[in-house]
């Protein structure tokens, strides 16, 4: 598992092409033995593991690369750890299974995140020029709408390695069986067909469809109160950046979140599944997705100015 994060020294055997060399694919290993080892190594034992852990070790359907993300986040004091116990039980069971399914998730959330927010500022500085200052809060939403929408397309296409999750319901079984990419790996306990990873899909566009409706409604409501506020104190004023009608909102945020934000972030998800499977360091690797990222982000743009 180290081999696949951290970068080793050259035994001097083979072909070196620098920094942009590739390795094979490293397996992910199931075998009851290589995860004895893992928890060795941490100086744990299966009986220490919480309750979802320790029926998937028991079970053999935890790989020693999942264990290794997992045991990375739940027995150091990181952030990450402070946070997942911070959160209510299921938030923080769905934040530790996209930490176990990829252990770059913080990092790509947060690159993301910055990508948005930099490109957002941009937008608003340019179009609305020396009113940016006057009209903030304006600003301010739109770029929040844009930072939620993000938030909920780069959570629900996250690979997800969840144990133990309640399921009442026949539909949600089927529902938890579905992988949360077209790209994402299958396993033990997770066996993903053509169908399935269709169905995967389809699914990801309804639910993101969803979120981009309500985040589309709550920016509406939102930038509809700080032009009536604005007018209440000066009955001329009109923003420089016309604001979307409720309707125009939730249906332009619901197409982009559910159809485009679908769609690239699909895509998106097999490149890093790719990148991270063949690059030979960790720092390639990052380097490579930031830049997938950032060109993504440059497509994305226009579509939602198209739909609004």
């Amino acid at each position: 598992d180290d081999d696949e994060w951290f970068d080793e020294e050259d035994d001097g055997e083979g072909d070196d092409d620098g920094f942009f060399r590739r390795r094979g694919v490293l397996p992910e290993l199931f075998d009851r033995a290589t995860v004895e080892c893992v928890l060795q190594e941490w100086f744990r034992n299966v009986s220490q593991l919480p309750t979802g852990v320790r029926m998937a070790v028991e079970m053999g359907l935890i790989s020693s690369a999942q264990l290794v993300r997992f045991m990375t986040m739940n027995t150091r004091p990181t952030v990450a750890r402070q946070v997942s116990r911070l959160l209510p039980s299921e938030p923080a069971r769905a934040f530790v299974g996209r930490m176990m399914g990829d252990a770059g998730f913080v990092y790509k959330l947060a690159i993301e995140q910055a990508i948005t927010i930099g490109a957002a500022l941009k937008f608003e500085a340019a179009v609305r020029g020396d009113k940016l200052g006057k009209e903030w809060d304006l600003a301010a939403t739109n770029i929040a709408t844009l930072v939620a929408g993000n938030a909920a397309v780069v959570w629900a296409l996250s690979p997800n390695r969840t144990f133990g999750s309640p399921a009442q319901f026949k539909w949600q079984r089927i529902l938890h069986s579905l992988p949360n990419h077209i790209f994402d790996a299958s396993g033990p306990n997770r066996q993903y067909t053509t169908a399935t990873r269709a169905l995967g899909f389809v699914n990801k566009g309804v639910q993101l469809a969803a979120a981009g409706a309500v985040i589309g409604a709550v920016s509406a409501a939102a930038s509809s109160l700080c032009v009536a506020r604005r007018k209440a104190a000066d009955a001329a004023f009109e923003p420089s950046v016309p604001v979307p009608d409720f309707n125009t909102s939730v249906g332009a945020n619901a197409l982009f979140l559910g159809v485009s934000g679908n769609v690239r972030y699909q895509m998106l998800a097999g490149a890093d599944r790719w990148i991270y499977g063949n690059l030979a360091t960790l720092q390639l690797s990052m380097v490579s997705t930031g830049v997938l990222r950032f060109l993504n982000n440059r497509v994305g743009e226009p579509t939602r100015q198209a739909f609004l």
